[in-house]
């Protein structure tokens, strides 16, 4: 389908040199853990690097990423 191939093309195109997490929070009392990293993406020579601040809940023993918020 052309929304896949179009996804296959970026995904193809971009390139994450570095993962760095920043800060952690530990689960709250509804069992939401916080994450803040900062992402390092290069999409060709263009940096378009991101730090987002995510959401992760335990769900059969694992942490699962929930969501996220761009802080850019």
């Amino acid at each position: 389908d052309a929304v896949r191939g179009e996804l296959k093309k970026v995904c193809n195109r971009l390139a994450y040199p570095a993962l760095a997490v920043l800060a952690t929070e530990p689960a709250d009392a509804s069992g939401d853990a916080w994450v803040v990293f900062r992402a390092t993406v290069k999409d060709g020579a263009r940096d378009v690097s991101f730090t987002e601040r995510s959401r992760f809940r335990r769900h059969d023993g694992a942490w699962r990423y929930v969501d996220g918020d761009v802080l850019r």
